[in-house]
C-alpha cells in the first residue's frame, strides 16, 4: 500500500494548541465498522457505549521531563537542544540531538537545567541524530529539563499536569497517549459506577511512534523499539475477556501495540497460566498498517492524528469492515474529511474518535 493513502488536508486552525476544560467536554466521532455509521457525541457520552462486559485497558506512563538546551563546550558556544529517549545507566542516556552533524564522537556540551548546569560527552554514536551522552552528574527528571510538547503546540502550558493524563503514575515517556487525555477523574468515577473493569499497563513512548513513514511502500517503513510492561492483573483480565467473548476496548493505539505484540509474538496465550514472575517486559516494535489481522482489540479510543503517520496507519487497519480489504483506510479518510468539515480539532490537545 502507498503512502499517498493516508495523506488529507488539514487547515492550521485546527490544530488544537490547548486542552479544552474540563478534558471530557472535548468532541467525540463514534464510527461503527459494520454499518459505517458515523456519529457525533461530547466525550463525556463515551461511558454510553460501554456495557458492564466490557474490559478498558489504559496505558498508565508518565511524560519525562525530557527535554534539555545548552550550548556545545569551546569557543563558538552554539546552540543545541537534547531530547532524552532512554537511560542506559546512571550517567548515560540515549539522545536524540539537534543538531546532529554537530554531534561527533567525544564532543563536549554543557545542559541549562532550571537549577543548575550539566556537562556531558558524546561516547558514542547511533544511526541518523541519536546519539549516546555520558553527563558528569545523575539527571534530575523533575528540575533539569523541560516538557517535550510536540512542535505544533505553540501556546505554553499554564498547568503541566494538563500533558499527563489523569491516571499516569509511572514516568518514561516522551509523548503523552494523548487519548488518555480526554478522561477526567468524574468521567473514571461514573465508568466505575456502572461496573465497567479497568485495567493499565505501561508502555514508555519514544520517537518511534512519531517517526515519520519515508518510504513509498508501507512494508518497507521499519519502527523504532518501545519498551512496555504488562501486570498478571492485566494479563489475567485480557485472557478471561477473550475467552469468555468479552470486549477489550484500548485506550489508545500504544495500548493495542503492545496486546497486538504480545498475542502476535505467542507470549499472551488464551490457553494457559500467566507468567511466574507476576508480570511480562519487553519491547514491541510492531507496525500494524491495513491488512493487519487483530487477535485482541475489539474497540479504540484515539486520536485525529497527523497526516501519514503510522498512528493514523494502525487507525485504518483497525477501522477494517470485516472481510472488505482497505475499506478502513477509505472509512477514516472520509471520516476525516467530515472532521475538518465540521471544524474537529486535531492531534495532541484535539478531539477523540471512538472505533467499535
Amino acid at each position: 500500500m502507498n503512502i499517498d493513502c493516508f495523506d488529507y488536508f488539514l487547515p492550521s486552525n485546527l490544530i488544537a494548541n490547548t486542552p479544552v476544560e474540563p478534558r471530557h467536554s472535548s468532541r467525540l466521532m463514534v464510527l461503527d465498522r459494520i454499518s459505517q455509521v458515523v456519529e457525533h457525541k461530547k466525550f463525556w457520552d463515551v461511558k454510553e457505549y460501554f456495557t458492564q462486559d466490557d474490559l478498558l485497558v489504559f496505558n498508565d506512563t508518565r511524560v519525562l521531563k525530557a527535554r534539555l538546551y545548552g550550548f556545545f563546550s569551546g569557543a563558538s558556544e552554539s546552540k543545541l537542544e537534547v531530547l532524552l529517549v532512554e537511560k542506559i545507566s546512571i550517567l548515560e542516556w540515549k539522545i536524540i540531538c539537534k543538531p546532529a552533524k554537530k554531534f561527533k564522537l567525544g564532543t563536549e556540551i554543557e545542559l541549562i537545567g532550571q537549577k543548575r548546569r550539566i556537562k556531558g560527552v558524546v561516547n558514542q554514536i547511533y544511526e541518523g541524530e541519536y546519539r549516546c551522552i555520558k553527563f558528569d552528574k545523575e539527571l534530575d527528571l523533575q528540575s533539569d529539563g523541560t516538557m517535550p510538547f510536540p512542535p505544533y503546540i505553540k501556546n505554553p502550558l499554564d498547568d503541566e499536569e494538563k500533558y499527563q493524563t489523569v491516571y499516569s503514575r509511572k514516568l518514561g515517556s516522551i509523548a503523552a497517549p494523548t487519548a488518555g487525555l480526554h478522561f477526567t477523574d468524574e468521567l473514571m468515577v461514573e465508568i466505575r459506577d456502572k461496573q465497567i473493569e479497568m485495567v493499565y499497563l505501561t508502555l514508555n513512548i519514544g520517537p518511534g511512534t512519531f517517526q515519520p513513514v519515508r518510504v513509498n511502500q508501507l512494508n518497507e517503513h521499519k519502527m523504532h523499539h518501545e519498551k512496555y510492561r504488562i501486570d498478571n492483573s492485566t494479563i489475567k483480565a485480557i485472557v478471561n475477556a477473550k475467552n469468555q467473548g468479552r470486549r477489550v476496548i484500548c485506550i489508545g493505539t500504544t495500548t493495542v501495540r503492545v496486546l497486538e505484540h504480545l498475542a502476535k509474538s505467542r507470549e499472551l496465550k488464551f490457553d494457559q497460566e500467566s507468567p511466574s514472575n507476576g508480570f511480562l517486559e519487553g519491547e514491541t516494535g510492531l507496525f500494524i498498517y491495513p491488512g493487519y489481522k487483530f487477535q485482541v482489540v475489539d474497540g479504540l479510543i484515539t486520536n485525529f492524528h497527523l497526516p501519514r503517520s503510522t498512528l493514523l496507519m494502525l487507525v485504518s487497519a483497525f477501522a477494517e469492515q470485516f472481510g472488505e480489504a482497505n475499506s478502513g483506510t477509505k472509512f477514516i479518510r472520509e471520516s476525516y474529511r467530515k472532521a475538518v468539515e465540521m471544524n474537529y480539532r486535531f492531534y495532541s490537545f484535539g478531539d477523540a474518535m471512538l472505533i467499535i
